[in-house]
């Protein structure tokens, strides 16, 4: 019996192989890769900031870009891309200065993505 029919007659099912894909294998112009390193370098520079955002910060925004670029069906990361991931991907890496503690982290990556100017393509 093959494996897709061994669930069929009462026995357990073999289980499903997972799902991989390889993110990188998304392609990134080099524009793109500027644009994000110019938003967490906005976000360093940030008055508001106590910590600088590490170097795996701009690594995260960059994998969750091209993994959204994948979900759309491209091989291909645009901006839109970068301003979709840039809150999941940076949000909780933020540590603000005490007396800015009543402000939202949230709302250092909004200022950041409304400052940086995205690459612009025809």
């Amino acid at each position: 019996m093959s494996d897709a029919l061994a669930g069929l007659d009462g026995g357990p099912a073999s289980p499903a192989p997972p799902l991989r894909f390889d993110v990188k294998s998304v392609y990134v112009v080099d524009d793109v890769v500027d644009y994000i390193v110019r938003l967490v370098e906005q976000i360093r520079r940030d008055e508001r900031i106590a910590i600088p955002l590490s170097t795996r910060a701009p690594i995260a925004l960059l994998n969750l870009a091209r993994a959204l670029a994948l979900l759309d069906n491209r091989n291909y990361v645009i901006p839109d891309d970068v301003k979709k991931a840039a809150h999941p991907a940076l949000d909780h890496r933020i540590v603000l200065k005490t007396e800015y503690e009543d402000q939202n982290p949230r709302q250092v990556v909004e200022d950041a993505l409304s400052q940086v100017e995205p690459p612009v393509y025809l």
